[in-house]
């Protein structure tokens, strides 16, 4: 059994206990001792995307540390930018997409619908809001909507890291202007470009799996 604790499971999502996982092919990472607390703007620093997607697998529950405790303290909704790309169906029309029986409920909440309508007219796909039937058709506009389905999940933890390597304007300029609109916590992997709002907290793993993480707005600089 994992050693009891102390702390608030109000503030608390996970806490995980010298994790370590087994990486595709060979290596591992961890040890991994962390908390992630409710309302957190986390940046996530990779050395591969080996390491992300282990990472990512096992906050969602889809793979389980080879040792270590991983403890889901709080009972959590999690999405993820890679499960949205996988269930978008490029034949509906973008209202289904939005109003659909796995659609956020996001879009309902008490002023967040305001918030809707900024991002929609900041990536260009106004006919949302007209009720009218639009199909995606663009690989462009599909990618504009996949990371507008994101941006207004209602889930509790929402982790994504392809989303913020969009080079596409419009989209970039959404991302930085409603940072802050998101009310669950947010576990962002850095990409070639920089995260688009502030930062609670940092995490990082090295090239040899090693962990580390800290409450400062930005990493400290990779050593040689």
């Amino acid at each position: 059994m994992p050693p009891s604790t102390s702390s608030s499971p109000r503030e608390t999502l996970y806490r995980l206990r010298e994790v370590q996982a087994l990486l595709p092919g060979e290596g591992s990472i961890g040890p991994i001792t962390w908390a992630v607390r409710r309302g957190q703007r986390i940046g996530v620093r990779c050395a591969s995307d080996a390491q992300w997607e282990t990472l990512r697998a096992l906050l969602t529950g889809e793979r389980s540390p080879v040792s270590g405790w991983l403890d889901e303290v709080t009972p959590v909704t999690v999405q993820t930018d890679a499960h949205l790309r996988k269930v978008l169906r490029p034949g509906d029309s973008l209202q289904d997409f939005l109003d659909g029986p796995d659609a956020p409920e996001f879009v309902r909440l008490e002023g967040r619908r305001h918030s809707l309508m900024v991002l929609v007219d900041l990536l260009d796909i106004t006919p949302a809001m007209r009720r009218c039937v639009f199909k995606f058709g663009s690989p462009s506009l599909l990618e504009r909507v996949w990371a507008l389905r994101f941006l207004i999940s209602r889930a509790d933890v929402l982790i994504g890291r392809e989303v913020f390597r969009i080079a596409d304007p419009p989209v970039r300029v959404a991302l930085r202007r409603r940072w802050g609109d998101w009310p669950g916590t947010l576990i962002a992997g850095e990409g070639d470009q920089p995260l688009p709002g502030a930062l609670d907290g940092w995490a990082r793993l090295d090239a040899e799996g090693h962990f580390s993480a800290g409450n400062l707005a930005a990493p400290p600089e990779d050593g040689p």
